[in-house]
């Protein structure tokens, strides 16, 4: 309720899209709803390690994240056959989506709450915001 008051964006990033719900004087003022959500993360990665969804997934939940952590390599078996990835190449991976996310949830801010009046700030939800790093990167980007 506080943060309702205050001013607050609640942004549940779930698995085929990412609802938005903007809270302004203890009011809902707004809702969007976008089509991209976690599973883009995890289509684009059985895409760019040339594997299947089901271990890309695995992949994104064991080893993902939106910021670099180490520049590991890791070296993986998928029904016999090898798969050999660095974080730096996870990550790249990961961030064109997230930011594609966040930046769409950034501009449909503006609109709605053109003083920026979040005073409360943005609160994640949903398995999307599980991805580690996330609010890192948020943060980040929007310096």
């Amino acid at each position: 309720p506080q943060q309702k008051e205050l001013g607050v964006c609640l942004l549940d990033i779930g698995a085929g899209v990412t609802d938005m719900a903007i809270f302004e004087e203890g009011d809902l003022t707004h809702t969007a709803v976008f089509p991209v959500g976690s599973e883009r993360i995890t289509n684009d990665l059985a895409i760019g390690l040339k594997t299947d969804v089901e271990f890309a997934e695995k992949i994104k939940k064991e080893f993902g994240s939106c910021l670099l952590r180490s520049g590991a390599q890791h070296k993986l078996a998928n029904n016999g056959d090898s798969l050999i990835f660095s974080n730096k190449m996870l990550v790249k991976i990961i961030e064109a989506r997230v930011c594609e996310i966040l930046d769409l949830v950034r501009q449909e801010i503006k609109k709605f709450s053109p003083r920026g009046l979040l005073t409360a700030g943005v609160v994640l939800t949903g398995g999307g915001s599980k991805l580690p790093k996330i609010v890192d990167y948020w943060n980040f980007d929007r310096k």
